[in-house]
């Protein structure tokens, strides 16, 4: 386990495909004993020894270490577990995602459903959690925060070349003052960085927030 950690990535590639000869007498109830970072290199053996996904998936999706989770978070995506879209689908509904994991999330499901191609792009995925009131406001932060810097169809260059971003379409005026009304300071944030992207559009709103 710390051989796979090897800041030589020789010698660590060659500890995880020793570790992944050894998957098949591993089960969860083991792996879950490890400390963290070797429940990681665990997660990257019984990847590459393509084990069982069926048996590991949802434990490791559940495990306390975020790292965990990202590691298989990325086996389910290379590895095109497409039975495994209505669980990631589930776990982008967490309220304790950060960033990290929600933007893999979002990648994992586009994948899963045979457009990876699109990466982290789904606008309609992402404004549905931007809109969704019952969703934490962390979560509603981290789809804004992709929703208009990830396409570039929403570009738009003036007479003077300053570039802007138009809005899609629900993403109105209404609805991000309503997200500043929640007064979350990790979703505001976002909400002005947003605004800013169009100042010909947001100014007034721009000018309310700074002067507030």
């Amino acid at each position: 386990m710390e051989l796979s950690r090897n800041d030589d990535a020789f010698v660590a590639r060659s500890a995880l495909l020793a570790l992944s000869a050894r998957t098949s007498s591993w089960e969860p109830k083991n792996v879950t004993g490890l400390p963290a970072e070797d429940r990681v290199s665990a997660v990257l053996a019984l990847k590459l020894a393509t084990a069982p996904a069926q048996q590991w998936i949802e434990p490791l999706l559940a495990d306390s270490s975020t790292d965990v989770q990202f590691e298989t978070l990325r086996w389910i995506a290379d590895s095109r577990l497409t039975a495994f879209l209505p669980s990631v689908e589930a776990y982008l509904g967490r309220s304790d995602l950060d960033y990290r994991r929600f933007e893999a999330a979002v990648a994992d499901i586009n994948t899963l459903k045979g457009r990876p191609e699109a990466g982290i792009r789904d606008t309609e995925l992402l404004l549905s959690k931007v809109c969704d009131d019952l969703a934490a406001p962390s979560l509603r932060a981290h789809a804004l925060r992709l929703l208009p810097a990830h396409d570039t169809n929403w570009k738009t260059v003036n007479e003077d070349e300053q570039i802007h971003y138009s809005f899609p379409a629900g993403l109105t005026p209404n609805l991000l003052t309503g997200l500043l009304a929640l007064n979350e300071e990790l979703l505001s944030l976002e909400v002005v960085r947003t605004l800013s992207l169009n100042p010909s559009l947001s100014q007034t709103m721009l000018t309310g927030i700074a002067s507030g």
